[in-house]
């Protein structure tokens, strides 16, 4: 059994969590939008020079 299905619902809703944390601490989604997609660029980067 692969525990790829629990961490793709780990990993979302963890991400949403914390981008409704940031939201509420900037007043705005935008900033935390951003915040969000660079931590997800930055972790598929991660992925990929880890495995090349």
């Amino acid at each position: 059994m692969t525990l790829y299905p629990f961490a793709l619902l780990i990993g979302t809703l963890g991400g949403r969590a914390v981008r409704a944390k940031l939201t509420a601490a900037f007043g705005r989604d935008r900033p935390a939008a951003l915040i969000e997609d660079m931590a997800a660029i930055g972790g598929a980067l991660l992925i990929v020079m880890a495995v090349s």
